[in-house]
């Protein structure tokens, strides 16, 4: 548990951080190593795999992301090749952001160099 304390113009607010290997959403499990989609930009998903789950006592979730980059589908597995994106390093995405809120993977990811979607870039644009 970390402790973080908010000092505004004419009051003290004391707010919580917890960090939790795993959380579930709305029925849906989030686990540390499990991958998401954080974004898409020009028509390609952008990746992280999750490194800390951190939830704030006001019922707010975050997950701080290993960023993943893409080059593009594969059109021989379907999937998309994935690795780190030193670039962007790390990045600390809000649950209610992602792209989609169903993990696209779940571990073992390490050494595994694609990420398999469930549905089309396109169908989360719509």
């Amino acid at each position: 548990m970390f402790g973080f304390c908010y000092r505004g113009v004419d009051d003290h607010v004391l707010v919580f951080l917890y960090s939790c290997s795993w959380v579930r959403v709305n029925g849906t499990l989030y686990k540390e190593g499990f991958v998401v989609v954080r974004d898409v930009r020009r028509d390609l998903p952008l990746f992280g795999r999750i490194d800390k789950i951190i939830c704030v006592d006001t019922q707010e979730i975050f997950f701080y992301l290993e960023a993943l980059r893409s080059d593009g589908l594969d059109q021989h597995p379907n999937a998309y090749s994935v690795e780190p994106d030193f670039a962007s390093g790390k990045v600390l995405v809000k649950q209610q952001h992602l792209v989609t809120h169903e993990p696209v993977q779940e571990p073992p990811f390490e050494g595994q160099p694609y990420v398999i979607l469930r549905r089309s870039v396109q169908a989360w644009m719509d």
